[in-house]
């Protein structure tokens, strides 16, 4: 298969995300919509505005990466034509410059559970519980989608890999040369 298919694949599936996200989004401002309107408790009545704001937030995620991805399907077979080994490359650099994403994303979701945990212990606020629940949710968002896309960019970056020219990097060995002997309990 040409590298470009892969490309092509990886652009489809973030098209999927996004599409999800948007529905996901527009499924959660639904939600804080029918609380706001037919909640009869305060909490219920809160979680409109926190719930609409981060609907219309997802929304927002998903139809713009929609349209990104959509118009870097042609633009990728394009490059791929003009240039095979230069558009592994940019590839490589575009995968391996947004991995940190991912580590934000694995510390940033945690406080938003811890932050949501404290705001449910230290209020009775029903607008400060209704934000808390919206951190909730939007961590577990972060997780979820950063747990696919992850995956995803994994497989995607192996194929760049295998596709960059003169073949993949060595695997890098992280112990010295003779140093591997077997031990019967004792201390090396």
């Amino acid at each position: 298969m040409d590298f470009v298919r892969h490309s092509v694949q990886w652009a489809r599936g973030e098209i999927l995300e996004m599409t999800l996200i948007a529905a996901a989004g527009l499924t959660v401002a639904v939600i804080g919509v029918a609380f706001g309107r037919l909640g009869s408790t305060p909490l219920a009545k809160a979680m409109l505005v926190p719930l609409v704001v981060l609907g219309l937030f997802f929304v927002a995620i998903g139809v713009s990466g929609y349209a990104t991805n959509r118009t870097r399907i042609p633009a990728y077979e394009q490059a791929y034509r003009e240039d095979p080994a230069a558009f592994v490359r940019a590839e490589q650099k575009r995968v391996e410059g947004f991995q940190y994403m991912y580590r934000i994303t694995n510390v940033l979701a945690p406080i938003c559970f811890a932050v949501a945990a404290g705001l449910f212990w230290l209020t009775l606020d029903a607008r400060a519980r209704a934000a808390g629940i919206a951190l909730v949710v939007f961590g577990l968002f972060g997780f979820i989608v950063d747990g696919f896309s992850k995956e995803r960019a994994g497989i995607y970056h192996s194929a760049i890999l295998e596709a960059l020219p003169g073949g993949p990097p060595a695997e890098p060995t992280h112990e010295a040369p003779g140093s591997r002997t077997q031990h019967r309990g004792g201390a090396r």
